[in-house]
């Protein structure tokens, strides 16, 4: 039995889970949560990741209304399905955030991911000749990492809203190898909701990376995550922030 196999079989002792959902692993010391039918076996996991007891998974259905967590021993992926801890961690998360941030402004924040996210579409669509779809587009507070897919960006904008950090320390954090990019790497902003734009212009650019048939582009590797093909895209989705981060 597969590991995506053994978390399926947990998750349908509670409910179903519609065709085409996906199920993404939430690993400690991962970069980006992880597709379960990717993770060949656990060996090769706790090799790359090291010594695990739990790991997180995030069910994701294509209508995009469940929100639901589940919390796997290690264990558990290599036995007959146990029973998993299943907690309402999306609603808790956007409850607590607004508790202390106050709802207008936390609605605030997810208008803004739906407005910019249309906002750059629309930009590329005219800038290189973009025809194909749009993503869907959520808001989660109880995940830790942004990603963007085929069909949909998902912005997980949670550590930007914790009250007892310092201020998230004003630095959006890139990763390593274009953090000295002048137009995608990291950058210094009081201002959360450049944060907020950052992390929608970082997602869509995958998006866009996965439908780059639909585009007029320079002929690049749009194969690899974060490769020469992502990082021209996400030139493109980050120059009309950047406009405003670099004054």
């Amino acid at each position: 039995m597969s590991i995506h196999q053994a978390i399926a079989s947990n998750i349908r002792q509670y409910r179903t889970i519609p065709k085409g959902s996906f199920l993404w692993l939430d690993v400690p010391g991962a970069d980006d949560l992880l597709d379960s039918r990717e993770v060949k076996s656990i060996p090769a996991l706790l090799e790359r990741y090291g010594p695990l007891n739990e790991v997180i998974v995030h069910l994701d259905t294509p209508e995009g209304d469940f929100e639901d967590e589940f919390h796997f021993d290690v264990i558990d992926l290599k036995m007959p399905p146990a029973v998993p801890l299943k907690s309402n961690g999306a609603r808790e998360a956007r409850d607590a955030v607004i508790a202390n941030f106050g709802q207008k402004r936390i609605e605030h924040v997810e208008s803004l991911v739906e407005f910019y996210a249309g906002h750059l579409l629309s930009r590329f669509r005219k800038s290189h000749q973009y025809t194909g779809p749009a993503p869907k587009i959520r808001t989660r507070w109880h995940t830790k990492t942004s990603w963007g897919s085929r069909n949909r960006i998902t912005i997980s904008p949670g550590y930007l809203y914790r009250p007892e950090s310092d201020y998230f320390g004003y630095t959006f954090w890139e990763y390593q190898h274009v953090r000295q990019s002048p137009l995608i790497g990291c950058f210094f902003s009081l201002n959360r909701l450049n944060h907020v734009k950052a992390l929608v212009a970082h997602e869509l650019a995958h998006f866009l990376q996965f439908n780059s048939r639909y585009a007029v582009l320079p002929e690049l590797d749009y194969a690899t995550a974060h490769g020469e093909g992502w990082q021209y895209i996400y030139s493109i989705t980050r120059a009309d922030l950047n406009r405003y981060i670099n004054n």
